[in-house]
């Protein structure tokens, strides 16, 4: 089975630490696979950044170049390697790749899509994640990270029924890295939010929320960059919280700040199943969360974490000064999980799960040929 996976990458975040974990992963267990990366001209570094952390992981690199949001002259280099390389499975992540592929389905014998989670925080972005919505019709199978996520897509108007789910995963060499965490003895409580500095992960909620609990002795960091950077600080300034918060902008490594922290606090207006979720659980770490797409797969109520509802800083400020209360008790719970959590979401398990879904396509493939050709 000859196997490409195909990402218009951005900043290293969940989606892309997932596919180079599942690329990674189904090379260990003997696949001839090969990562292609689309290299826009709008962020070229981000696909640098890919690429080049691909090939630390020794993985098989491809790149092709678009000069736009959607480049015409792409799906002939795309229809061109198709048709020269004749790969059975094509995997694609976002909408950008399963865009530029869709069209030359029929040089795929398998033509494959990973639904991530959907951001919705521009008008353009809801355009392109509608458009993704009606493709994901037209694929061979569609892969989704959550249960959570697949009932977003229901209820978002998806039919098909050739759907998957199989989580984000994490390499063994991070869940490795994890083992080392104890709980804190400082009295200080600190916080860590995880992610891009966009609507849907609800920063500005966390922020809310704190101001309601001006006597809470903590600090909270906050690692991760995006377009509401200039913003959130500017709330930061005005709800006289610069000193107890952190910005550590974009880190290639987390596991530092999942070490040294009492819990992640995900106050997410809508999510897949994200990584920073996967990050903080297989280390041990209690997170405080939203109720929101598969995070409640994860976190159980009042035992490895605390949920909250969207959008309501009063419910997430209660349970941060419960959390801060009981944190040793919940710290040495999630210790005691963190196990569990790195079986569930090793590359290992999930990568067999995948390439079973592969090889099923492809038998349904080959039958529904032969049936064809008996007809005849």
């Amino acid at each position: 089975m000859k196997i490409l996976q195909v990402i218009a990458p951005g900043p290293m975040a969940g989606a892309e630490k997932s596919v180079l974990a599942s690329t990674q992963g189904i090379h260990a267990l003997g696949y001839d696979i090969s990562l292609l990366a689309v290299r826009e001209t709008r962020n070229p570094q981000c696909s640098e950044q890919f690429l080049a952390e691909a090939r630390r992981c020794g993985l098989q690199t491809l790149s092709l170049h678009a000069s736009g949001r959607i480049d015409p002259w792409l799906f002939l280099r795309m229809r061109s390697l198709l048709a020269c390389m004749k790969y059975d499975v094509v995997h694609t992540h976002g909408y950008k790749s399963l865009t530029y592929l869709m069209p030359l389905k029929d040089h795929t014998r398998c033509l494959a899509a990973t639904f991530h989670g959907a951001t919705s925080h521009s008008t353009s972005s809801r355009l392109f994640e509608y458009i993704e919505r009606a493709l994901f019709e037209r694929v061979d199978r569609l892969f989704v990270v959550s249960q959570g996520a697949l009932s977003d897509l229901r209820s978002r108007g998806l039919r098909t029924n050739r759907v998957a789910v199989v989580p984000n995963m994490l390499t063994r060499s991070f869940l490795t890295s994890c083992r080392e965490r104890k709980p804190s003895a400082d009295s200080k409580l600190k916080l860590l939010f995880l992610g891009r500095l966009s609507t849907e992960k609800g920063l500005d909620v966390l922020l809310a929320a704190l101001q309601m609990l001006p006597d809470l002795d903590y600090q909270l960091e906050v690692v991760g960059d995006g377009p509401l950077r200039t913003s959130i600080s500017e709330q930061v300034d005005q709800a006289g919280l610069k000193n107890r918060i952190v910005f550590r902008g974009f880190q290639p490594d987390v596991i530092p700040y999942l070490l040294k922290a009492d819990a992640l606090i995900m106050p997410s207006r809508t999510e897949g199943l994200p990584m920073s979720l996967i990050e903080a659980t297989t280390a041990g770490l209690p997170v405080i969360a939203s109720r929101v797409g598969g995070i409640p797969e994860v976190i159980t109520h009042n035992r490895n974490g605390l949920l909250v509802e969207p959008d309501r800083p009063d419910q997430l400020a209660k349970a941060i000064e419960k959390l801060h209360q009981n944190r040793l008790q919940y710290s040495h719970i999630c210790i005691e999980q963190a196990q569990d959590m790195q079986n569930r979401f090793c590359s290992d398990q999930c990568c067999g799960q995948i390439t079973a879904e592969y090889t099923k396509i492809l038998t349904e493939k080959s039958a529904a040929g032969s049936s064809g050709r008996l007809e005849k």
